[in-house]
């Protein structure tokens, strides 16, 4: 028990020293970076993930390659429920049906614009609010090998809703991949970066297409940025869509 409090604490420690030593400042979005604007397409959602002060959100304030790296919606669930708690419930199952899990160690306390609200991160019941949390069980994870998943290469996605909209309940998510913290960083410190949001959007539409039902699709919703400092990386403006009816 006390190795693996030492292990989390090494990898805590290891991502906020490794985050300490950038030359670029990515904790501050720019101000030409709109964190209320709502899609044209699907004019419910909003284009981006946002931290608890509502920023746009930044990728552990990670610089790569001379930039940093901001977290675009990716995915919206479209649910036919009910009410609100049941939506929770069928949404949650699709997500977990597609290969996702509820882990810890990834930081909670994000928020996202739906239909002109905020909603703050949701999973499996449960409406996380707290601001920076490590152990929280707030986000869903996919690898084959542990539960926290964040031990090898993982993807991982945060979720936000429901709201109301027209008969349905509109859920939006983020979803990156991530290398493990396994790697050991040239402090000599566990740490983890940034991969792909493209790769984990496309393991939960496989997910979700192989699950049977609804077939997921691609909705451009054009949410990309890239200022020459600020950048949505592998990120083209495609959502996923999904709903549980034709």
């Amino acid at each position: 028990m006390r190795n693996r409090i030492a292990l989390l604490l090494a990898i805590v420690a290891g991502t906020c020293y490794a985050n300490s030593q950038q030359s670029l400042n990515c904790n501050v979005p720019p101000a030409t970076l709109d964190p209320y604007i709502q899609s044209i397409i699907a004019p419910f959602s909003g284009y981006w993930m946002l931290d608890y002060a509502g920023q746009v959100a930044h990728w552990l304030g990670e610089e790569q390659g001379g930039k940093c790296t901001i977290e675009p919606i990716n995915a919206i669930f479209v649910i036919t429920a009910e009410d609100a708690q049941k939506a929770s419930i069928i949404v949650n199952q699709e997500i977990e049906s597609a290969g996702f899990h509820m882990g810890i160690l990834h930081t909670t306390g994000f928020k996202a614009y739906i239909n002109g609200n905020l909603d703050f991160q949701y999973a499996g019941g449960v409406s996380c609010i707290e601001s920076g949390m490590y152990f929280s069980r707030c986000t869903y994870v996919r690898n084959n090998v542990s539960e926290s998943g964040i031990i090898t290469d993982n993807d991982h996605f945060r979720l936000f809703g429901p709201e109301k909209v027209g008969n349905d309940y509109v859920f939006i998510g983020s979803c990156s991949q991530e290398t493990g913290s396994g790697y050991m960083g040239e402090e000599g410190l566990l740490t983890h970066h940034f991969k792909s949001f493209n790769h984990c959007r496309d393991v939960l539409r496989d997910g979700l297409k192989y699950k049977g039902g609804f077939t997921p699709v691609y909705m451009e919703m054009g949410n990309t940025y890239d200022d020459g400092i600020f950048t949505t990386r592998d990120h083209e403006g495609a959502v996923l869509f999904y709903s549980n009816s034709n």
